[in-house]
């Protein structure tokens, strides 16, 4: 019984993985999230595990959160939730701030608070946000704040 729970755990794991593959290889933007945690709970369940994401205190690395979502079993049903809502929109999140030299390629702390403040404040939920800095991928496709946030007003 056990042996099957696991196996059963571990094929989901591997279709959320390659289900994030595949978003992450698409260059569809309206691709839209559903999420099962509100923005409140996304941001305090990445305050607690991001050093447990991030063991070696550099930032975390799309390896590092792809090994975690390969371990769903280590994990809470709305932790799972959270790391899956930031593998989809990971990309989003480490542009949010410019803090590393070169290209962005880790979640940085600076990418976490920046991101809380988008949701906690903004009044911006994780979908708007993805959706609206897909939108600057075109050249003058954006201009001015994101929509819903204070700055408009």
């Amino acid at each position: 019984m056990e042996a099957k729970k696991r196996d059963d755990g571990f094929k989901r794991a591997l279709a959320d993985v390659r289900s994030l593959l595949a978003d992450a290889e698409s260059d569809d933007p309206s691709i839209l999230i559903s999420p099962a945690i509100g923005n409140e709970e996304l941001v305090a369940l990445l305050r607690a595990n991001f050093e447990r994401l991030d063991p070696n205190d550099d930032g975390v690395s799309r390896e590092e959160l792809l090994n975690a979502l390969a371990s769903p079993q280590s994990f809470s049903v709305a932790e799972y939730e959270m790391l899956k809502l930031v593998a989809k929109c990971f990309d989003t999140i480490i542009n949010l701030s410019d803090d590393e030299p070169g290209e962005e390629m880790r979640l940085s702390r600076m990418d976490m608070e920046v991101l809380s403040q988008f949701l906690l404040h903004s009044k911006l939920t994780i979908q708007e946000l993805h959706m609206w800095c897909g939108l600057g991928e075109e050249p003058g496709s954006i201009t001015g704040p994101p929509p819903l946030s204070d700055a408009s007003n």
